[in-house]
């Protein structure tokens, strides 16, 4: 999918959990990942391993995207990853502020009811 022109281009940290979940994800998936963000109707991830794209499906268009990232094993989890953002769209407004969250929805492994985990001690023996 062609992208549309960028109106804004700008250095971006995409905060540590939510990037981690993606690459968990992508890791378990290799092919391109492509869903509905949860709990913003209409806008739709696709997410290759050289950039991400919210795409919302009543526009037919492209609203932000992420590329450039920033990253290496050697990075601790707990940091942010740098990358680009691009803004494609003036509705990226009415997301930009809730994607993150939505995408650590998406990503977070659901529990079964009343399924819990469990501690290991360290050294696990």
């Amino acid at each position: 999918m062609p992208l549309a022109p960028t109106l804004i281009q700008e250095p971006c940290l995409i905060p540590a959990v939510c990037f981690n979940r993606v690459r968990l994800l992508q890791r378990q998936r290799p092919d391109v990942l492509d869903f509905e963000l949860p709990g913003l109707a209409n806008n739709r991830m696709q997410i290759s391993s050289r950039e991400w794209i919210c795409w919302n499906d009543r526009l037919r268009a492209p609203l932000l995207s992420w590329h450039h990232f920033e990253f290496s094993d050697h990075r601790p989890l707990t940091e942010p990853v740098p990358c680009t953002l691009s803004v494609h769209h003036s509705y990226s407004r009415t997301v930009i502020f809730h994607i993150y969250d939505s995408l650590e929805r998406h990503c977070t492994p659901a529990r079964a009811p009343g399924e819990s985990g469990q501690i290991l001690p360290f050294p696990a023996i």
